[in-house]
């Protein structure tokens, strides 16, 4: 016990012979540490000098302060000197290293401690910070590797895959004894993340490590270790006997992750008749995503089979599995991510059958009537867009419902010129296609708008405020527009309005006195798409009430539409921002310079 007093008591000194010797005198962690001493001398003789010495430098004057707290320092240090040992026993070995990409200049400590945070702290918006800093190089400092490897951990899930499968890896195999010291079979999906980037980085070095977990690992360090079996490096014919295994497991998620894993193996047979060995049992379900995920010719060649019988046994109403319309659901949802040419003949095939499939009920334990049957076979169809499938989704359109228009209208679009679309589709949308009820003009409104973008300018900041995609232009008939303002679809004619049309910005004005916030955005889009001289006044009108009201949301999306406005808006725009808050004043004017910088 006096040993730890003498090296608390070293400390002491130590911190007083830096402070000043002065503030010794009293001082409360000395006093305490007298008695126990006095109490050790009374066995080991120098214990008690060393509590004499104590009480020297606690009760002495400021004069010999410094000569008192010296031979204190002196005395505890002869002794800790004489008990203790310089030395280490065993044998020299060279200590290993590992190579490092490290960068030679650091990054400056400013730019790094945001990012340390964001990978240690809570919060929003780290997952940007992060994606920003890996971007600029900022984690090839190496101050930063231990919040990186710890970041792994994050509960925040999108963080801790990004760091696994997009930050470091980069570091190597520098990274893999500190991975493997943390690893704990038995963890949770942190410890699945570092499995799998140990066996990413080290490969068949790390394969004891990849069966370990499958054979004693959590379920979560099991299921990345059944993800390292798809691409096993020289251990492929270890790797899949234990793939054929884990398909047989009771475990659902295991069987799944299994197939998935030997849909990659396209190099063995055994795997094949696997996936169609479950694709024909009652767990059906199981092999849909490998089968669709798998390229090989066989597998694709049985599958058509099987389709074909099933779709037989379908017209047949011929059950299986419980239900046929589930199970050949099921067979053309493998189809998915698949385009060849005998997959679309026997797709067509299948179309052509549509009045059949039609009168097919969901009776029972089916899910599917025939009618949604059919939707996905067009869905299969427009994803293949061969001029062959196009011209089966487009005939016939006129006796079509609603559903199966939209592919109709779909494939016209994607095949067929101007014209023939305007000709054969507008129709609906006037109302005078034989059988055209309101459903059909919605579907076509609707087609519109997801296919037809505003002009490409406009579209980074629909993609920002509007959450719209960013569409490829389609080149649609001038003629459209007309039907479109007829049809009273705002957002429609605010896609197709070209500058200066008439018709198009008489329509948009009517509707700006009448409209909602919904449509505010669109319309006064569509009228500074269509080069109108009022568009800036109505602009500043709506930024005005939005800040009266307070509708922020509103706001923030009106305030970016400035940046379009012509270059003869600017004195008025300047004009209302001098009216406005410094912020909102501040913001108009990031806006008003965008103007400026225009192309004169």
């Amino acid at each position: 016990m006096s040993i730890p007093l003498l090296v608390e008591c070293a400390a002491e000194v130590r911190r007083l012979s830096i402070a000043g010797s002065t503030l010794s005198i009293g001082d409360f962690r000395l006093k305490r540490l007298i008695e126990p001493l006095a109490k050790a001398g009374e066995k080991v003789a120098v214990f008690g000098k060393v509590s004499k010495k104590i009480e020297d430098v606690v009760n002495g004057g400021e004069k010999d302060s410094s000569k008192n707290l010296l031979a204190l320092g002196t005395l505890i240090n002869a002794i800790l000197y004489t008990q203790g040992k310089s030395d280490v026993q065993g044998e020299m070995t060279e200590l290993k290293t590992v190579d490092t990409n490290f960068s030679v200049q650091p990054t400056p400590l400013r730019k790094l401690k945001p990012v340390m945070e964001a990978l240690s702290g809570p919060g929003s918006g780290r997952f940007k910070i992060i994606k920003e800093a890996h971007e600029a190089g900022f984690f090839m400092d190496i101050r930063i590797l231990k919040p990186a490897i710890k970041a792994i951990d994050d509960s925040y899930g999108e963080i801790g895959d990004y760091m696994e499968r997009d930050v470091l890896p980069q570091y190597g195999k520098m990274i893999i004894p500190q991975l493997r010291m943390e690893l704990n079979l038995k963890g949770g999906k942190g410890h699945a993340r570092r499995l799998s980037l140990i066996y990413r980085i080290a490969g068949d070095d790390a394969w004891d490590l990849v069966c370990e977990a499958i054979e004693n690992g959590a379920k979560p360090l099991k299921m990345k270790a059944i993800e390292c079996l798809e691409t096993p490096g020289k251990n492929a014919d270890a790797a899949l006997s234990m793939l054929v295994e884990l398909s047989k497991s009771k475990n659902r998620d295991i069987r799944a992750a299994a197939l998935e894993a030997l849909a990659k193996r396209t190099d063995a047979d055994e795997a094949e008749d696997i996936l169609f060995d479950v694709l024909e049992s009652k767990d059906y379900d199981l092999a849909i995503y490998p089968i669709s995920k798998n390229q090989n010719p066989k597998v694709l060649k049985r599958l058509i089979l099987l389709a074909q019988n099933s779709f037989s046994d379908l017209l047949k109403k011929k059950s299986v599995h419980g239900s046929i319309n589930n199970y050949f659901m099921s067979v053309l949802s493998c189809f998915d991510n698949k385009n060849d040419p005998q997959i679309e003949a026997f797709l067509i095939s299948c179309y052509n059958e549509i009045d059949t499939l039609k009168k097919i009920k969901a009776e029972g334990k089916a899910y599917y009537s025939g009618n949604d049957i059919g939707e996905k076979i067009a869905e299969l169809l427009l994803s293949i867009e061969s001029p062959a499938a196009c011209v089966a989704l487009i005939e016939n359109h006129e006796q079509m419902t609603a559903a199966f228009l939209s592919y109709a209208f779909r494939a016209a679009l994607k095949s067929k010129d101007a014209a023939f679309v305007y000709e054969n589709f507008a129709p609906y949308l006037r109302g005078k296609a034989k059988k055209a009820p309101k459903t059909k003009i919605k579907t076509i409104i609707a087609v519109i708008e997801d296919y037809i973008a505003f002009q490409k300018s406009y579209q980074s900041y629909l993609a920002d405020y509007h959450h719209s995609r960013i569409l490829s232009p389609m080149i649609m008939d001038p003629r459209w527009l007309s039907d479109a303002c007829d049809a009273g679809a705002i957002a429609t004619v605010c896609r197709l309005i070209t500058p200066h049309d008439k018709k198009g910005i008489d329509f948009l004005l009517a509707r700006y006195k009448k409209t909602d916030n919904n449509d505010l955005c669109n319309i006064l889009m569509g009228l500074i798409q269509a080069e109108h001289r009022g568009a800036s006044e109505l602009l500043i009108l709506s930024i005005k009430k939005s800040i009266v009201k307070n509708q922020y949301y509103l706001r923030n999306r009106l305030m970016p539409m400035v940046q379009f406005l012509p270059l003869s808006s600017i004195p008025k725009l300047e004009k209302f921002a001098q009216s406005l808050s410094d912020k909102n004043s501040d913001e108009l004017f990031t806006y008003i310079d965008m103007v400026k910088s225009q192309p004169r």
